[in-house]
């Protein structure tokens, strides 16, 4: 969803500077991941290249709060799936932040243009839509 981008918060305590540094460089891409101000990593200046090679590449993560927005569901509901034994919903935390890891037919049905949400097994009945089940959690794309 997020291509080439890095969170800022981890990439300024990586090379130890301001978190505002990046928003007064003009040819820094910044973009927002819900809340989460992120960085694109190619147009960084090459003094912060080795710092942003230790970061993590977003290109296949979402905060659990823009997660959980689009799906429709409460943010503590989808950090408290990954202790329920049918789910195994890959998430990792990165300084204070919730990462969820995305399964690559959830990323190419968003590609695609089409909209995510939590499927109900009544849903599941309606071939108009499609669905996956990504680590146990079933997803509706209409």
């Amino acid at each position: 969803m997020h291509d080439g981008f890095i969170l800022n918060a981890q990439l300024c305590r990586e090379a130890n500077v301001s978190t505002n540094l990046f928003r007064q460089i003009n040819c820094v891409k910044l973009d927002y991941m819900g809340k989460v101000r992120i960085v694109k990593k190619s147009t960084l200046p090459d003094i912060y290249k080795q710092a942003a090679d230790r970061c993590i590449d977003l290109k296949s993560y979402t905060t659990a709060s823009e997660f959980a927005r689009l799906l429709g569901m409460n943010v503590d509901y989808v950090t408290s799936l990954r202790t329920r034994s049918n789910i195994t919903l890959e998430v990792i935390k990165v300084g204070g932040l919730n990462l969820v890891k995305l399964s690559e037919e959830f990323l190419q049905l968003r590609k695609s243009g089409f909209m995510p949400f939590l499927a109900k097994r009544a849903d599941l009945k309606d071939e108009t839509l499609k669905f996956i089940n990504m680590n146990g959690l079933n997803i509706g794309f209409y």
